[in-house]
């Protein structure tokens, strides 16, 4: 980034140095939005030029004050009327969506899904909304009585379990009431009835 000292002189320096330079007091509580209520983070903006990128401002973020200097978090945009919490604020918005899609992908392998139409388009982000809703139920069912956190990933793979034990179950019910291999593979085919 382009940084103008005291003098006028500009010159470029990286990120994690300038950032370094920072004392507590360069920095401000702001509010980090969520659903379970807002937390306090600290934050430092600065109008700047980044290779690239042209003019921007830079937000600088940290959980705490005595953070170490590799947890500080850098963030760009060209919005550059934009102060710290304004900035936050967007910036919580943006990075749940962004989990949603990195969850969507890793979970729901949606970004190996080729849609040839608007209507496919719209088709494909129902069922995503819908199995984020079901996850979302089976994680807070799991979650009650817990003090750890569970993910959308716990959650699938309980549900996987279950699926598969139910399968197991089923399969020996089927051997323990005399069905051979061949008629319990016939009951297992899709197409059966």
């Amino acid at each position: 980034m382009q940084i103008i000292e005291a003098n006028g002189v500009r010159r470029w320096v990286g990120l994690t140095k300038y950032a370094a330079c920072l004392s507590q007091d360069d920095f401000e509580p702001v509010v980090w939005p969520s659903q379970q209520g807002g937390r306090v983070i600290y934050a430092h903006i600065v109008r700047t030029k980044i290779r690239k990128l042209g003019p921007c401002q830079v937000l600088i973020t940290r959980e705490s004050l005595d953070q170490p200097p590799e947890q500080v978090r850098y963030w760009g945009t060209t919005l550059l009327d934009t102060d710290a919490p304004a900035m936050v604020n967007l910036l919580a918005i943006r990075w749940g969506i962004e989990v949603m899609f990195e969850d969507n992908k890793d979970l729901l392998d949606s970004d190996h899904y080729q849609v040839p139409s608007d209507r496919a388009i719209l088709r494909f982000w129902t069922l995503i909304a819908c199995v984020s809703v079901f996850l979302d139920e089976q994680r807070a069912q799991m979650q009650a009585g817990m003090d750890s956190h569970v993910t959308w990933g716990d959650a699938r793979r309980a549900i996987q379990d279950m699926h598969q034990h139910n399968l197991l179950s089923w399969i020996y019910q089927q051997f323990s009431a005399g069905a051979t291999p061949t008629e319990v593979y016939a009951l297992l085919k899709p197409n059966s009835v």
